[in-house]
């Protein structure tokens, strides 16, 4: 895993509290090595201070189609036959297809789920209740404010995600013309 300062929230070394190694910043990047489902856990040593131009940097809110959280439901012709849902290891679901988490149909190819969340690291796939067809973001990681590649999914795939507060975010796959997975990303609605 490589993290910057910034993302860390650090300007100094880290330490690994169980096993003791030691990560010095290169260029200001921290390289840590990870293996799957693998955690660690680091002491931050220096603290490091935002600066109102990082803060900015970390809004969780955008600007675009994507980002919107009060597009409406749009009925028709639709990129694919199935409803979706946000599926994880939520509170409030479980891994299970609820309600709540369904996906609405908003136009322009996209599918778009408006859901208070609780801040929390979080795994899931964007499935139908048969789970066919199910999807995930290229790499198994999306960012918060960040538009992932969007592609098919399967059992093990699942998207990590990170949301750093509370409060209403909207979930967003958007598919070409023909129902094939194109773009993913998560906002905080403003």
């Amino acid at each position: 895993m490589v993290l910057t300062e910034t993302q860390a929230g650090s300007l100094g070394v880290l330490k690994d509290l169980l096993s003791g190694e030691q990560f010095e910043p290169v260029s200001g990047k921290y390289t840590i090595p990870m293996k799957g489902w693998q955690a660690r856990y680091l002491l931050i040593e220096k603290p490091g201070k935002l600066t109102v131009a990082d803060k900015a940097k970390q809004t969780l809110t955008g600007d675009g189609f994507l980002a919107q959280c009060d597009n409406p439901v749009v009925e028709g012709k639709q990129p694919l036959d199935s409803s979706l849902y946000v599926v994880g290891d939520f509170a409030d679901s479980g891994w299970k297809q609820v309600a709540s988490r369904e996906f609405s149909y908003r136009g322009n190819n996209t599918y778009q789920a408006v859901i208070e969340e609780k801040a929390g690291a979080y795994k899931m796939q964007f499935a139908s209740a048969t789970w066919n067809p199910q999807f995930t973001a290229e790499g198994l990681t999306l960012k918060p404010t960040e538009t992932g590649i969007l592609k098919k999914g399967g059992y093990g795939q699942d998207t990590a995600v990170t949301l750093p507060e509370s409060g209403r975010y909207v979930w967003s796959l958007q598919f070409t013309d023909t129902g094939l997975p194109e773009h993913i990303s998560v906002f905080k609605c403003q």
